[in-house]
């Protein structure tokens, strides 16, 4: 663990760098935008919430190489990005050659054996879940007060239902619902 000139704990950039590589997903604030690093089966993302601004990426190794925030890479911001993020020590059991984190809070990760009822009964349960659809148009499905959306990132184009199986049964994407695509998603 490293420290600041204050004696506090901070997160060390080559450990953030791991707990990326092994599929935990972090949020971050930088210069008043909130940034999200996330992971599916498909690749690493470096969302920008503001304008849903995503870069796409293979590995992580391309992500902390190729990814940009103003003309910048992680690496180069890491002292103004670090304070976002509570210090981390890795077990020594846990590392990117034989385990993968589960992402941080109540978001699902997609996959291809998840079963639709099962995707339906987690997002009514108040879990997110965000997936990539027709080579890349990134949606988010979340819920709050005034119901459940699901929302086109590249526009924030939303739909809003008062249930989950409103959401599942008439949201629509390209003319088809959810059910109708779940074999795209991802």
């Amino acid at each position: 663990m490293t420290t600041n000139y204050e004696g506090e704990l901070i997160m060390e950039y080559s450990v953030f760098v791991e707990i990326v590589a092994m599929g935990e997903e972090l949020d971050f604030i930088y210069e008043e935008d909130t940034y999200s690093i996330s992971f599916n089966r498909h690749g690493y993302y470096l969302t920008r919430f503001s304008d849903c601004y995503t870069q796409a990426f293979k590995t992580s190794d391309d992500l902390f190489r190729e990814a940009r925030i103003n003309g910048k890479s992680i690496l180069e911001l890491w002292d103004k990005l670090r304070d976002n993020f509570e210090p981390y020590e890795i077990p020594v059991e846990m590392n990117r050659q034989n385990t993968r984190l589960l992402p941080a809070g109540n978001w699902i990760l997609r996959d291809s054996n998840m079963k639709y009822d099962e995707f339906v009964k987690k997002i009514g349960s108040g879990e997110e879940a965000d997936f990539l659809y027709n080579k890349g148009d990134h949606f988010w499905i979340h819920s709050d007060e005034n119901g459940y959306h699901l929302m086109r990132c590249r526009d924030d184009y939303t739909q809003t239902f008062k249930t989950a199986e409103d959401l599942f049964f008439n949201a629509q994407i390209n003319g088809k619902s959810i059910l109708e695509l779940w074999g795209a998603l991802s």
